[in-house]
């Protein structure tokens, strides 16, 4: 192979790590995660919520009766739409509106950055529960987010 041939597949190389890379940083983006997070309760599926350290060791000491997000023992989405409310270096918020068990629902999950990964740090419904708006991290006896 020349030195010409080794170059070229040493820059097609390069080129294909960066877009791979540039996709993964893409499909780990916060209106990414709470996109697949939806489209997995779409297909009645059980989605793997990326909480942040604190609030998972809170969750696994808890014992929960409910999917904090749906705030329902079953999966029942039957649309929901996904938006970047703000966005900073290390935080961000999404909001997501969706239908479940004929209730329309409006949400945000509040992200930050931790040790390079987008994590949820609290989650809060704002609208279409029968009771009060909640706040997760307030029901787990957790002090707010910083």
């Amino acid at each position: 192979m020349t030195a010409f041939a080794n170059r070229r597949l040493f820059v097609q190389g390069l080129l294909l790590a960066a877009f791979t890379g540039a996709a993964q940083a893409q499909a780990d983006e916060p209106v990414a995660i709470v996109q697949r997070i939806f489209e997995t309760y779409a297909k009645d599926g059980i989605p793997r919520v990326p909480w942040s350290p604190a609030v998972a060791a809170r969750i696994k000491r808890e014992r929960l009766e409910a999917d904090p997000i749906l705030e329902a023992q079953d999966t029942d989405v039957k649309g929901f739409a996904v938006r970047e409310v703000s966005r900073g270096a290390d935080r961000a918020v999404v909001e997501a509106n969706f239908t479940s068990f004929n209730r329309k629902m409006r949400s945000q999950f509040d992200f930050r950055l931790v040790d390079g990964k987008w994590v949820i740090g609290n989650y809060r419904i704002l609208a279409g529960v029968e009771f009060t708006p909640t706040d997760f991290r307030r029901s787990l006896k957790m002090p707010p987010l910083n």
